[in-house]
């Protein structure tokens, strides 16, 4: 059984083969958890980073209007910029 001492901030101090064991890392976030027998500390798992190509495609379920191209985009901010300025300056 290993033993650790609080600090005068609240700190503890788990030993190095008990955080290699459980893949505590500097910086890994830890879930703190009331326990009858104690405090339980969980791994959160990190977020992977991913390349922006991974968002293709995520909205396409949810979209089910025809197919813009960007400067049809461009062309209908134009043309609302252009209706809300003209509404707003008559």
């Amino acid at each position: 059984m290993a033993m650790t001492t609080f600090s005068t901030k609240g700190q503890v101090v788990i030993p190095k083969a008990l955080r290699q064991a459980k893949g505590f890392e500097a910086g890994a976030q830890v879930e703190v958890v009331d326990h009858p027998d104690g405090v339980l500390l969980k791994l959160v798992p990190a977020q992977k980073k991913q390349p922006i190509s991974a968002l293709i495609g995520l909205l396409h379920p949810r979209y089910r209007g025809p197919v813009v191209t960007i400067e049809e985009m461009n062309q209908a901010v134009e043309e609302s910029a252009a209706d809300r300025f003209s509404r707003a300056n008559p």
